[in-house]
């Protein structure tokens, strides 16, 4: 039977979670997640020749979805919450 590990969190001297970005090495307290959406428009011209635009509805874009970004260097540091919440663990 394998053993469950426990991984400790990484805390600084105030007690709050950092990370290590992978990318650029900053301590970082957060991340960003970008989610991607197409949109479906209703368009209609008006009598004073500008478009009238209504959004219609949001299609989610799943290449883009749950991406983390590092909030100093911007790039993509995790995908899932898993990766998310090993980069705040020893």
């Amino acid at each position: 039977m394998k053993e469950r590990q426990n991984k400790k969190w990484k805390e600084d001297a105030k007690g709050k979670l950092y990370a290590i970005c992978p990318k650029c090495h900053a301590q970082i307290y957060g991340l960003y997640e970008t989610e991607t959406h197409h949109f479906l428009y209703y368009v209609m011209p008006t009598k004073g020749y500008e478009t009238y635009y209504e959004v219609i509805k949001r299609i989610p874009d799943k290449r883009d979805r749950d991406k983390y970004k590092c909030p100093m260097c911007g790039k993509v540091i995790a995908k899932s919450i898993d990766e998310v919440k090993a980069l705040f663990q020893e």
